[in-house]
């Protein structure tokens, strides 16, 4: 007869319980970082061209949280990968990605995908500043390639 009177007021506070474990939209951005593109450089085998960049870009974690998010390839660690968002008009799709620091540059790549960006995350004397990016990704045969800055991931 106990759980009769309780059957009720357990499913109301499991759901209560799974909602507030669950990030929400608002969470899971609060991370993230608005990145806008500049250009935009359509290739095909016929050649390429300059492409309007629209409502294209990018939602990012900093970079450090990227890296250290990152398994490492030395010590075979398997981890679930760090996300990135490529985001337009339709909506955002999420991009498992892994990302390593080589220099002044942090290279960010989808592993099993066509899909990389490197990003200038340190100060050089010349060349790219902090934050400015290349992103390339591959359609069919072609490429979409995306230039931008984005300075407050790299801090």
């Amino acid at each position: 007869m106990i759980w009769k009177d309780w059957s009720g007021v357990v499913p109301c506070v499991l759901v209560v319980f799974v909602l507030l474990q669950s990030p929400g939209p608002a969470q899971a951005q609060d991370d993230e970082i608005r990145c806008n593109y500049s250009r935009k450089i359509v290739c095909a085998p016929s050649g390429c061209e300059e492409g309007p960049v629209g409502s294209a870009y990018l939602l990012l974690p900093r970079l450090s949280v990227l890296e250290e998010a990152s398994p490492s390839v030395r010590t075979g660690a398997r981890a679930q990968l760090p996300t990135i968002r490529r985001c337009d008009s339709k909506g955002c799709t999420a991009v498992q990605v892994t990302a390593t620091r080589s220099g002044v540059f942090t290279t960010i790549v989808q592993p099993h995908g066509a899909y990389f960006l490197k990003m200038a995350s340190e100060a050089v004397d010349i060349g790219p500043h902090v934050g400015d990016f290349v992103e390339v990704a591959s359609l069919m045969l072609g490429t979409v390639t995306y230039f931008g800055s984005c300075p407050a991931v790299a801090k």
